[in-house]
């Protein structure tokens, strides 16, 4: 095993007192346990009404479509059933595209 030079034990010697004179002025602060509880609470909050407007605005939407299906049901049953033959096409390519970009269904 090589000695080290003496330069570099200087060094080493001079950047380990430089850091413990930074660490001596350099006081860590630690936030107390109730900051971190109170940013806790209030993501929770905001979560909570996020939901709360996300599963409104569903309810809603869903509503829409269900009366406008049973709408179309009673006065046009005819347009109804070729409305659904594009969306069930639809939904299957989409679905197959889907699976086939995941490797799922690839061949090789």
């Amino acid at each position: 095993m090589k000695k080290k030079p003496e330069s570099v034990t200087n060094l080493e010697k001079q950047l380990k007192e430089s850091l413990s004179q930074i660490e001596k002025y350099e006081e860590v602060s630690v936030p107390d346990l109730s900051f971190f509880e109170r940013m806790v609470a209030e993501e929770t909050s905001r979560n909570k009404r996020q939901l709360a407007k996300e599963l409104a605005l569903f309810g809603l939407m869903a509503a829409v479509v269900l009366f406008v299906v049973a709408a179309m049901l009673i006065q046009l049953p005819s347009v109804l059933i070729l409305l659904q033959i594009p969306v069930l096409i639809g939904a299957v390519l989409y679905i197959y595209r889907q699976h086939r970009k995941e490797g799922e269904w690839n061949d090789t």
